[in-house]
């Protein structure tokens, strides 16, 4: 019975170290980069290619490598000031996002957003400085999108919460961060795959998307999907549970997900692009 008890607890302490180790997957940074680079007016793409090409190595220099360099170095002891930089935890009962109550020491994904815009923004920075903060910007505005970044302390983001997808038994959270997203887009042709995402976006949805720039806003449009969509399985509210026995999910749950899943990926790139031609286009307009 005891050895049967630690198996146990050793298989869910792995998956909440698999689970919590990254955000969206490779691939849905990956989108979320190449979407938002097809987005961005000329100067603001020089810029960023730029800023790109102090990269050591060649194969690092697309803004798709740097979308996911920020997960690919986690377990660099000199980069764990910034690990709770990947999400933003609110109480059960919020509406929306208060930084008082919510982030007041400024450590949080909602924060680190803005004052990472502001470093890429300033051509007079250090190009290191620059280059990292570009890594993270790209990196970040994946994260604020993914639903269980901006989840609840009780559960870490859904980390907690275990459930069985196919034949698998993986987190709540690792199910939103990478399984909706790797298993609906199994090409590793990323520009081809941005393209067609690219192209279906409406530009009434495309006008809206980037209208309001705002990391604070973009956090309680992704808590209210954690919370209605992530945490809602089937019927029951789990933003304030833990779960140990695999919850299994519903096809409608899975087909709801990867649409959420889709739309916000699409988002983000929108977004992302918005924040980059304000930062590195002189020319371009404010809204």
């Amino acid at each position: 019975m005891l050895k049967s008890s630690l198996i146990t607890a050793l298989v869910i302490f792995l998956l909440f170290i698999s689970a919590s180790s990254y955000a969206f997957s490779a691939r849905g940074h990956e989108l979320v980069a190449a979407v938002a680079y097809q987005n961005l007016t000329d100067p603001a793409r020089y810029e960023l290619n730029k800023i790109l090409s102090h990269e050591k190595r060649a194969r690092d220099r697309s803004p798709e490598r740097a979308a996911s360099w920020a997960d690919r170095i986690r377990r660099d002891e000199a980069y764990d000031y910034f690990k709770p930089l990947h999400f933003t935890n609110l109480p059960i009962g919020a509406t929306g996002y208060d930084k008082e109550r919510d982030c007041a020491d400024s450590e949080c994904l909602t924060e680190a957003v803005g004052r990472y815009l502001l470093l890429v923004a300033d051509k007079s920075e250090d190009s290191l400085k620059r280059l990292e903060a570009m890594k993270l910007l790209i990196h970040f505005v994946g994260d604020i999108h993914q639903p269980l970044h901006i989840g609840t302390k009780k559960n870490r983001g859904g980390n907690l919460i275990n459930v069985k997808y196919g034949r698998r038994i993986t987190t709540l959270h690792e199910l939103w961060d990478k399984y909706l997203v790797d298993d609906s887009y199994k090409s590793s042709d990323i520009k081809l795959r941005s393209r067609l995402l690219n192209k279906e976006i409406k530009e009434d949805e495309r006008a809206e998307w980037s209208s309001n720039p705002n990391p604070d806003v973009w956090t309680g449009e992704t808590w209210q999907l954690a919370l209605h969509k992530a945490y809602m399985i089937d019927g029951h509210d789990y933003s304030a549970r833990k779960n140990t026995l695999p919850i299994r999910l519903s096809k409608e749950y899975i087909k709801e997900g990867r649409r959420v899943t889709k739309r916000q990926i699409k988002k983000a790139g929108v977004r992302l692009a918005e924040l980059l031609n304000r930062a590195l286009d002189p020319a371009y307009p404010s809204r």
